[in-house]
């Protein structure tokens, strides 16, 4: 089924809108319509403008209101420290199974990410080698638009098996 058109003739027949130059009388597409609202007296009218729409609900106090903000604010509070929580947990576990560091060598989260795609991407290197047993491949060029050194952009060459033993030696090759 396709939908209906918003304009034109039927749509008009279907909202039961009257154009001027019509026949027929402006409701005569209406059917079951409401009545329309009497028109207000003067003094009703100026009475129903001073008071302000309230939303739907009952109205609340500035007290609760900020109660209510405050309870929001701590729950979304909440869910970042979570978040937050869970995302380093697995920076840690990411950490974990990288070539060792020095102790008190804490990589940040962006130099984690990026060793680790560098590191896998070594790894992956040096299978394809072993696979082959052809020499050392050229490193694959960079994905257009990639900035040298950015996160995305892999080592420019393998680096060779012993960079890949674990110790603080392998540090300086995939940073």
């Amino acid at each position: 089924a396709q939908p209906e058109p918003l304009s034109g003739p039927a749509a008009s027949a279907r909202l039961g809108t009257h154009s001027q130059g019509s026949p027929g009388p402006p409701d005569a597409g209406l059917r079951g319509a409401s009545p329309a609202r009497p028109a207000l007296a003067p003094r009703d009218a100026a009475r129903r403008k001073g008071k302000a729409r309230r939303g739907r609900g009952k109205a609340r106090s500035e007290g609760s209101l900020s109660k209510q903000k405050r309870s929001r604010r701590m729950k979304a509070n909440d869910r970042e420290r979570n978040r937050m929580h869970h995302l380093n947990s697995a920076l840690d576990a990411l950490r974990s199974v990288l070539p060792t560091f020095p102790d008190d060598a804490k990589l940040t989260k962006i130099e984690t990410l990026r060793f680790a795609h560098n590191y896998i991407w070594a790894l992956t290197q040096s299978l394809r080698l072993a696979e082959q047993g052809l020499p050392e491949a050229p490193a694959p060029p960079p994905p257009p638009g990639a900035a040298p050194g950015a996160w995305d952009s892999p080592c420019p060459a393998a680096p060779p098996p012993a960079a890949l033993r674990r110790g603080p030696a392998a540090f300086p090759a995939f940073l």
